[in-house]
């Protein structure tokens, strides 16, 4: 497993029959076991390979539940928010975050995070 949240692992995986992404679409963002909103503000494509850029939303947290599993959030574009990149890999059917190595120019996966398009979730694992 790749995450360190069983959700967040299956999410990663769940890619069939996902939209076509479109400049505008609600994404989120998988780390290790908390997730974050976002909208896609790039879309384009490299070398036969669809490129995304990701910029995170501001995520409120609307319910009174406290340090709980039951988590809801409103969210609204944040125009400074982080910006991911992440790259379709066909062989696994998964989106990857990648950076651009300054040395050559070239795209380089990190490993480090997933994504999933067409709907913004946002949570916070309490108990790390």
């Amino acid at each position: 497993m790749r995450y360190g949240s069983f959700h967040n692992d299956i999410y990663s995986r769940s890619t069939l029959g996902q939209p076509e992404p479109e400049v505008g679409m609600g994404a989120t963002i998988l780390m290790y076991s908390d997730r974050h909103a976002g909208t896609i503000i790039k879309v384009e494509r490299r070398n036969k390979k669809l490129y995304i850029e990701v910029q995170e939303d501001h995520a409120k947290r609307t319910d009174g539940n406290g340090m709980s599993e039951c988590q809801s959030y409103s969210y609204t574009p944040n125009p400074k928010g982080e910006k991911n990149i992440f790259r379709f890999n066909e062989k696994n059917q998964k989106w990857e975050r990648v950076y651009v190595n300054p040395e050559t120019s070239r795209f380089c996966k990190d490993n480090s995070c997933g994504l999933i398009i067409g709907k913004r979730m946002e949570y916070y694992d309490y108990s790390f």
